[in-house]
């Protein structure tokens, strides 16, 4: 994750146990800072560049079966971080693998791997994280013993409009599309990939148009086109 100001480039990088804050000027980079943070798997900064949210792929907080996920102030001048809050998924959302920031900032998506779930929550003006305001669970499963026994939310992306999340889920072999609203996901479209495959890694361009999907269990790159009125995946 980079942030960039001028003629300094400010790069995050999660490791096992911690967010660590590189600034580069002048093609020289140091670590600035590095911050106690728990698998911190999954970083996105707002559009402002003013937050940054973690993800904590672990499968307990404070003694509960559960993910967390935290958010930090980003000093303008320096790029450092300074905690502003931490939050437990719902209960059962053990190991989440990524999440995503709404345009708006209002609110974030996780996509739970262990659990089977997606959870969203609510986020405050101050960067602070709020409640979650709804838990999804997913069913279904593939062809592969063991990891498609049952569904795995893999990675989620927000369209550029706002309106829409699309995320890939290992377990059950499809590309999903929701419609946001007011903090509420509902399922418009399902797109089921080649069986076996494991769609996992999703990209999509700046115009919302084109989405790129990596398959964990082979080597190959789908590629469709969004259709933002019916919120639909093309091939």
């Amino acid at each position: 994750m980079k942030a960039r100001e001028s003629d300094v480039a400010i790069k995050y990088v999660g490791t096992a146990e911690s967010i660590e804050v590189y600034r580069t000027q002048a093609g020289q980079s140091r670590k600035v800072q590095s911050l106690s943070s728990r698998h911190p798997s999954s970083l996105t900064l707002d559009i402002t560049g003013r937050y940054l949210f973690a993800l904590n792929e672990i499968d307990d907080f404070q003694g509960l079966p559960s993910g967390s996920v935290e958010s930090y102030e980003v000093d303008p001048g320096t790029g450092e971080l300074d905690r502003i809050s931490s939050s437990p998924l719902s209960l059962s959302a053990t190991m989440p693998r990524h999440l995503a920031l709404s345009p708006d900032g209002q609110h974030l998506v996780v996509a739970v791997y262990g659990g089977g779930l997606y959870n969203v929550f609510s986020i405050r003006s101050n960067g602070q994280i709020g409640g979650i305001t709804q838990v999804i669970k997913e069913i279904g499963r593939s062809v592969r013993r063991g990891p498609q026994s049952s569904a795995h939310p893999h990675s989620v992306v927000f369209h550029p409009s706002g309106e829409f999340v699309i995320g890939t889920d290992t377990g059950a072999d499809r590309v999903n599309v929701f419609r946001i609203r007011d903090g509420q996901m509902t399922c418009v479209h399902r797109l089921a990939t080649v069986p076996g495959a494991g769609p996992a890694g999703l990209t999509l361009d700046a115009s919302g148009s084109n989405v790129a999907v990596e398959h964990r269990f082979s080597s190959c790159i789908a590629r469709f086109r969004f259709d933002s009125e019916s919120g639909t995946l093309l091939s």
